[in-house]
């Protein structure tokens, strides 16, 4: 694919993701590792855990509950757009965001789980009546939301498509890796749909299959590259 060409299907917010994804984590899990952080070796939520998943949910209800200028209805000559489509894998994505973080400053993740359906039900029923908001305000908002979940594909996939790169890249690639690879792809690219097209595309409509394919492939690429630099430097 042409350079210019992969640009255009990029936004900033992928470079952003990318940059977190590349550099970001593997400094921070490595920080974390080396100093016994609170974080270091426990699946409990932290403090900076449940705040960051509270600005991302806040984020998402918050650009839910704005329309873009000129912005079509959910329901276009009857059938669910994309827009619309996007609010319901959203909805469980919020829910499990919620319930995965929030506990980390002693909130109950449950009661946003019922609160993102409901405004996700109000925003269906009465688009029209929305306010207004600029797409790039909109994008801000579910930008966090994005920010969540390249830290979710880490823990799910980073080290292990990490080491499958070096690997491969070795020549030490073990087969029963390789053939757990596409059930690890197909778990990220299902949060992916929930965490960052679902929002990114109710944020700024316009975006088509490909771009979304691009978007993914270029957050997978900028995950493995960072596991498999910072596991050579390590």
């Amino acid at each position: 694919m042409p350079a210019d060409r992969l640009r255009s299907l990029l936004r900033a917010e992928d470079f952003l993701l990318g940059t977190i994804a590349l550099v970001g984590l593997p400094v921070f899990d490595r920080l974390m590792a080396g100093g016994g952080g609170a974080g270091a070796g426990s699946d409990s939520p932290t403090p900076i855990t449940g705040v960051i998943g509270l600005v991302a949910i806040l984020g998402v209800l918050a650009c839910l509950l704005t329309r873009g200028p000129d912005e079509p209805p959910p329901f276009g000559d009857g059938q669910l757009t994309l827009q619309g489509w996007a609010r319901f894998p959203l909805a469980a994505g919020v829910g499990i965001v919620g319930i995965e973080t929030l506990p980390g400053i002693g909130l109950d993740g449950d009661p946003f789980v019922g609160l993102t359906f409901l405004i996700v039900f109000v925003s269906v029923m009465i688009p029209g009546r929305l306010p207004t908001v600029p797409v790039i305000a909109r994008r801000a908002l579910v930008t966090p939301m994005a920010i969540v979940a390249t830290g979710a594909f880490d823990r799910i996939m980073g080290s292990g498509l990490g080491d499958l790169v070096g690997g491969f890249v070795r020549g030490e690639a073990p087969p029963e890796l390789a053939g757990f690879l596409p059930l690890i792809i197909g778990a990220a690219a299902v949060m992916y749909a929930m965490l960052v097209v679902a929002p990114r595309a109710i944020a700024d409509p316009g975006a088509g299959g490909l771009a979304w394919v691009v978007r993914f492939v270029f957050l997978l690429a900028a995950l493995a590259t960072g596991n498999v630099l910072f596991g050579v430097v390590g």
